[in-house]
């Protein structure tokens, strides 16, 4: 079984041939994301956009203040969390982008300036305060469940995520800290991850610019699977749900699937 596992994760493609495109979305995106049920989301200044694999627009969410909106997680597809960092303002809408609840400002927990946050395992909250170096954990309800001092983390963090019952905390050095559901540290990613990314399982999938690729390492097995775009591509970003595959350049996005892959050891 592990052999086998081994061999999915050592794919390598090379050329934009083996990308299938299904449909072209044209708008700007400053952030993409994909859910597990294939949906497209993409944050488009203020607003929020939701659509199908065939492109098809769904939903959108648009800031009633015209902020423009930072970051989302959508770990829940039916539990959507917005957020505004300038404002420290946190949404919450379901799997149409309606909102749900109260919207929660920060200030009133007594946290300002810059943070970093995701939902937790559980439904809940983590933030990162980097003023304090602190991380704070927060149940469903928006309770303070504890805090604690990073000492492990030297650099300072500039991206996180969480996944089942670990967190991950990205530092502007692309060295990555691995923390439990009770904030206490695991262990480090043998590998530097150059932007935002996402998790699954072993798995880190992470779009390299420099390298033009969508990388997905195996921190576990040390193996990586590459989708490598041409030079001729202008991309920006791209990820990848069950079944497609997302990127987009300056001014569209692209749904496609892959085919004809090729297996090389990297």
């Amino acid at each position: 079984m592990k052999t086998v596992i081994c061999l999915v994760f050592i794919l390598f493609l090379n050329f934009f041939s083996d990308l299938h495109i299904i449909t072209t979305v044209p708008v700007k995106a400053d952030k993409i994301y994909a859910d597990e049920f294939d949906n497209l989301y993409l944050i488009s200044g203020n607003s929020l956009i939701k659509y199908n694999s065939e492109g098809k627009k769904l939903f959108v969410y648009d800031s009633s203040y015209g902020e423009k909106i930072s970051s989302v997680d959508i770990s829940d597809p039916l539990k959507i969390l917005i957020f505004f960092k300038d404002q420290n303002r946190i949404v919450f809408t379901d799997n149409k982008l309606s909102p749900t609840g109260n919207e929660i400002y920060l200030e009133n927990k007594n946290i300002f300036g810059n943070v970093l946050i995701c939902k937790t395992e559980s439904g809940g909250i983590w933030i990162f305060d980097t003023s304090n170096r602190m991380l704070i954990k927060y149940d469903s309800d928006f309770k303070e469940i504890f805090r604690k001092s990073l000492f492990e983390i030297n650099t300072m963090p500039n991206y996180m995520i969480a996944e089942g019952n670990l967190l991950y905390l990205k530092t502007e050095n692309n060295f990555v800290f691995v923390y439990d559901n009770l904030g206490n540290f695991d262990f480090t990613i043998n590998r530097k991850i150059t932007s935002d990314f996402f998790t699954k399982g072993k798995i880190i999938q992470y779009f390299n610019k420099k390298e033009k690729s969508l990388i997905s390492y195996n921190f576990e097995t040390g193996d990586s699977v590459f989708i490598r775009f041409p030079d001729s591509l202008s991309v920006q970003n791209a990820v990848q749900s069950s079944h497609y595959l997302y990127f987009n350049d300056k001014s569209n996005v692209y749904v496609s699937k892959i085919v004809n892959e090729r297996k090389d050891k990297q």
